[in-house]
């Protein structure tokens, strides 16, 4: 039976919709503190963060998982998990059974994220083709993380338990792609696989993929702190800022397929240059307008660095390994994100505070890449395929 490229293309980006899955509970985080007034705040506020902990897990070890098993069969497993975790809270009032169940809503999204990268190689073969669909893929991913949020919220305000019901709309995706996306055909053998193994490159663009989600993850963290105490509006008004950041996501990722056809090799460096740039108008600023600009700055530069970097990996790994790759990429995204507050303490501690302090180091670390991305691009020969990204 013939595919519909179509509908396929919106069943593959359907997989991203829930790579984000985990923020459906982080508007409902204040009124479950009010709930649970013996729990520290620091132990609630672990239900938005394990998720990352339990993708990290997942990610390490997707790459073997998809050797062994149908990608198809990966998906089903990984959605019935994802429904189950993400709806148990509701029934729940126990913490640690809460949390519990949050670890295990992040090892199901630790199989979507890579799954959805690993199923763009699969069925494109066009260079154009796969970095429109990464970007776009990121694009899905912003709205999913924007969409969990919106209906987690809205749940919220009868009572915190019903923000897990935004959980259900995994069904909907579950359907997508039961109906409309077969079973991809391997492109190398397994037995290939265990010949050969992941090139050094592939480990230092993962790295610097954890180092630089860890440097993004800053305006996040900080949003907040530098609207608040610099007076320049409330929780509200860095809502909206927060808001700017998934924006500005998903237009970096509609953007993509342009940037690379127009900057070609130098994609991933203008990535930089564009988050060091709102960093540092975000440092700068001197009221709520100019926060949110730079914060929509780095959610652009978020857009694009994200699908260069999985181009990278594509284009540098064995066609058996992608899946390994794009799962260390996101183990090593997750870890960054994670110990992101932890790294950035002792140096915002000698600098001024969380807040815009943190702003300025960020803007300083994305202009360091920059400089050291554009120069290894220039030193290499630029290859014949025009859609190359470094």
């Amino acid at each position: 039976m013939r595919t519909n490229k179509t509908l396929l293309k919106i069943a593959i980006l359907a997989v991203g919709v829930q790579d984000i899955g985990g923020g459906a509970a982080s508007p409902a985080l204040a009124d479950i503190m009010k709930a649970m007034p013996n729990v520290l705040p620091t132990t609630i506020m672990l239900i938005t963060t394990l998720p990352t902990l339990g993708q990290v897990v997942m990610s390490f070890v997707f790459g073997r998982l998809s050797e062994c098993f149908r990608k198809r069969s990966l998906f089903f497993c990984a959605s019935a998990v994802f429904l189950v975790s993400g709806l148990a809270p509701l029934f729940l009032d126990n913490i640690i059974h809460i949390l519990i169940c949050r670890f295990i809503l992040g090892l199901a999204i630790g199989v979507f994220v890579p799954l959805g990268v690993t199923l763009i190689t699969d069925f494109y073969d066009d260079p154009r083709e796969i970095n429109q669909m990464n970007g776009l893929n990121i694009t899905i991913a912003c709205f999913g993380g924007m969409a969990f949020q919106m209906i987690g919220g809205f749940l919220a305000k009868t009572n915190w338990h019903y923000c897990f019901l935004a959980y259900l709309s995994s069904i909907v995706v579950f359907m997508i792609v039961f109906f409309w996306m077969p079973e991809p055909i391997k492109k190398e053998t397994g037995l290939t696989a265990v010949k050969e193994k992941l090139p050094a490159t592939i480990y230092w663009i993962a790295i610097l993929y954890g180092v630089t989600n860890m440097i993004l993850m800053s305006i996040v963290t900080n949003n907040a702190v530098a609207i608040v105490m610099n007076r320049y509006g409330d929780a509200g008004t860095a809502g909206i800022s927060l808001t700017g950041y998934t924006a500005g996501g998903l237009v970096g990722g509609i953007l993509f397929g342009f940037m690379v056809r127009v900057l070609r090799r130098y994609t991933l460096s203008t990535g930089y240059l564009i988050a060091a740039a709102g960093f540092t108008v975000a440092f700068i600023a001197s009221n709520a307008v100019m926060i949110i600009i730079g914060t929509t700055l780095v959610g652009i530069s978020l857009g694009t660095i994200i699908p260069a970097s999985y181009e990278k990996i594509q284009r540098s790994a064995p066609p058996a390994l992608i899946g390994a790759g794009i799962g260390l990429a996101c183990a090593f995204q997750g870890l960054g994100q994670f110990f992101q507050a932890i790294i950035y303490d002792p140096i915002l501690k000698v600098i001024g505070g969380p807040g815009k302090p943190a702003f300025g180091v960020s803007a300083v670390a994305c202009a360091a890449l920059f400089i050291l991305a554009a120069l290894l691009t220039a030193m290499k020969r630029e290859k014949a395929v025009p859609s190359s990204c470094l």
